[in-house]
């Protein structure tokens, strides 16, 4: 079984609420849930927000839209995610962000495949820069066995504030990594009718929401970017 757990709060000092922030008619955190449905590889999706008061906006969104969530730890993230794991017991995680509505379920079952296809302990299709990064819509794949012995052996706070440092550098795992490339440049007509290039990590930033719309207005449902 492959879950894939998405991880998102309302703490942002750059963008504070980005998740659920209104683009283009839903907020981002659903375009990202709307967007890895169509995964023909993973069985079960999960929110793992924190036990911060700030974060019943995230829970009460979650239940309204029969989206399953765990809440956990602010700090240890590590932490949040291993307890959020556990809620439904499967042989490999996929770890997603919540501020990454330009992911897709094509770009899920193509880290699956490669995992499956390398025979790797970990696969990601960005998140090692500079030469493997796909801000915006990078996944990463490990087994929950990994993914136990990190929560249970990681002791730096570098190691526990995210997910998959303590994963990445265990020396006898196997990593690989593969960009997206079907999907390295999307180019597109803006209103000038003059090519533009868009990259991904502008949806980091304060004119997320107003990419976005132009993403879809423009281009529609079913493409991402990257940087």
């Amino acid at each position: 079984m492959n879950i894939c757990i998405i991880q998102a709060r309302m703490g942002s000092t750059r963008l504070p609420g980005k998740v659920l922030r209104n683009v283009h008619g839903k907020t981002i955190l659903q375009h990202v849930v709307d967007r890895l449905n169509p995964s023909e590889k993973i069985q079960k999706i999960i929110v793992a927000t924190t036990t911060n008061s700030e974060d019943d906006a995230i829970e009460e969104f979650c239940k309204s839209k029969n989206i399953s969530i765990y809440r956990g730890s602010d700090w240890d993230v590590l932490d949040r995610f291993y307890q959020a794991a556990l809620q439904y017991p499967s042989d490999w995680i996929i770890r997603v962000c919540g501020d990454s509505p330009l992911i897709s379920g094509e770009i899920i079952d193509f880290v699956i495949d490669q995992k499956t296809m390398r025979q790797c302990d970990y696969f990601s299709n960005g998140n090692q820069p500079p030469e493997f990064a796909e801000d915006g819509f990078c996944a990463e794949i490990f087994s929950m066995q990994d993914l136990q012995e990190a929560h249970d052996q990681a002791e730096w706070m570098s190691e526990r504030e995210h997910v998959t440092p303590y994963i990445k550098k265990k020396a006898t795992l196997r990593h690989e990594w593969k960009q997206f490339r079907r999907l390295a440049e999307t180019v597109f007509f803006n209103s000038s009718k003059r090519p533009t290039v868009l990259s991904a990590r502008f949806v980091r930033r304060e004119a997320a929401h107003d990419l976005i719309a132009c993403l879809h207005s423009n281009i529609g449902d079913g493409v991402a970017c990257s940087s």
